[in-house]
């Protein structure tokens, strides 16, 4: 069977994030499961003191969970392209040893240093 070639994806392309509203932000805070995070989060090896990079972090609610995983000697970096997101999560969940970037993933992020 004859098939053609997909033509390569454009990873440039950028498409709108649809759910900007504050129903969404309380969506994201709303699904978000501590006990299965914590499961998922030992499953995958997380640790006290770990450096940690939540991309896609959305509304911050799993950030600022990680971080309390990660202990008062780790740190967890939120990260996601949606500028409202990251004002939002900045003004609940910002505290010591969380930050949040607004930044588009397929950008250069070696300034994050290593996680």
């Amino acid at each position: 069977m004859y098939k053609e070639a997909l033509p390569p994806v454009d990873l440039q392309y950028r498409f709108p994030y649809l759910m900007e509203n504050d129903e969404e932000a309380f969506r994201l805070e709303q699904k978000t499961d501590f006990h299965t995070l914590r499961q998922q989060a030992e499953w995958a090896g997380l640790q006290q003191g770990m450096r940690l990079l939540d991309l896609g972090c959305g509304a911050g609610v799993t950030t600022n969970m990680l971080k309390y995983l990660v202990g008062p000697s780790g740190e967890v970096v939120g990260m996601d392209a949606s500028a409202q997101r990251i004002r939002h999560a900045r003004g609940h969940y910002s505290s010591p040893g969380i930050s949040f970037i607004q930044q588009d993933i397929y950008s250069d992020l070696s300034f994050l240093g290593k996680f």
